[in-house]
């Protein structure tokens, strides 16, 4: 049984993703593959951004002792429009998510390479109650969700979009309209802009990896940076869901290296990534460093397992069979487990069609 995201679940593996499908029977329902070489939009979300949506570059840091100020400051959205590829308006359950992958290169020279999460403790004051050691140099980038309020919504809100409702000039705490987020099964959004503050753990849906890099080590201009998003966890499955059902899907890039922060940006520690947006001629082809986004998905009605267009036996025995086989389809619930949920699951859309 899959305990961690399998290497067969991630596009940077695709072929052999799809390999391991074929061979169970899987692809009998269709198989898209979601490809984004650039986003649609893409937004410094930082309160003192004075061309939003136009930037050439994104900055990612934190604040981690500045009073009136998200912990999480300066977030960078990347938002991919999927509905002309990936069919929009599905009962959330008809999307069973395969793999997810987003890139990201950086266009400065001075970010230190940190691919491992670090848990909240290590942000704690020395011999504050609890507080741990940071285990290796650096912070890591990171990816979230991407959550609304003050009545902006997925698919309202734009890269021009006002920053944030009820800001003080000089202290925008807490009020951006969009957030970094973390979703859970059910569907409830957490900001989690101020984790570090509110001391309550915060693991994102992915850490940015560079394979062949040394850990600690300062990374170069135009590095891409891989974040592989663990679909085994049933918050992001849920979030993806819903984005595909909407055709839309906006994900925040953040980091917790610090930065000290107020109008005119950051002053001091500057071992911070910044990232090349889609506005940016030196991204373009034939460099090809701005985001980009796979999305591996199978849609459709879950009961007609062989997509034929209607439910019989046929499609009974051949979701058994990869049951049994432990194919990536047939984990249902997205846990990357094979158990009698999964099963279940299956045999009550089967008996309801």
């Amino acid at each position: 049984m899959w305990t961690t995201p399998p290497a067969s679940r991630t596009p940077a593996r695709l072929g052999l993703a799809i390999a391991m499908l074929a061979a169970t029977g899987a692809l009998a329902q269709p198989l898209i593959v979601y490809s984004a070489a650039q986003p649609n939009r893409d937004r410094w979300n930082y309160p003192f951004n004075g061309t939003p949506g136009t930037r050439t570059t994104a900055s990612t840091f934190a604040a981690l002792d500045v009073t009136g100020f998200d912990n999480l400051d300066a977030q960078f959205i990347v938002g991919f429009d999927t509905g002309g590829e990936i069919p929009t308006g599905l009962p959330l359950n008809q999307y069973r998510i395969v793999s997810a992958h987003l890139t990201a290169s950086i266009a400065n020279d001075v970010a230190i390479y940190d691919p491992s999460f670090d848990p909240v403790a290590s942000y704690f004051a020395t011999g504050a109650p609890g507080a741990i050691a940071d285990a290796d140099a650096g912070r890591p980038c990171v990816v979230y969700a991407t959550g609304y309020r003050n009545g902006f919504t997925l698919t309202t809100w734009q890269e021009p979009s006002a920053f944030g409702t009820g800001c003080s000039p000089l202290e925008p705490f807490d009020c951006r309209n969009a957030f970094a987020a973390l979703w859970d099964a059910s569907g409830s959004v957490r900001n989690v802009s101020n984790y570090i503050r509110e001391g309550v753990e915060a693991t994102p849906y992915a850490v940015g990896q560079v394979p062949g890099q040394t850990p600690g080590t300062v990374l170069d201009f135009d590095t891409t940076m891989e974040f592989d998003l663990n679909v085994c966890d049933p918050g992001l499955r849920r979030f993806l869901q819903e984005s595909l059902a909407a055709g839309r899907v906006h994900l925040t890039i953040a980091s917790t290296q610090p930065a000290s922060g107020g109008v005119g940006g950051p002053t001091s520690d500057p071992n911070y990534p910044q990232w090349y947006t889609r506005e940016n001629i030196l991204a373009q082809p034939p460099f090809d460093l701005t985001p980009t986004l796979e999305i591996v998905v199978m849609a459709g009605n879950v009961a007609d397992w062989t997509g034929e267009g209607q439910v019989n036996s046929s499609d009974f025995l051949a979701y058994l069979n990869d049951y049994a086989t432990q194919a990536p389809a047939a984990d249902l619930n997205g846990d990357c487990l094979w158990n009698s949920s999964d099963f279940l699951e299956y045999l009550n859309d089967y008996a309801s069609f």
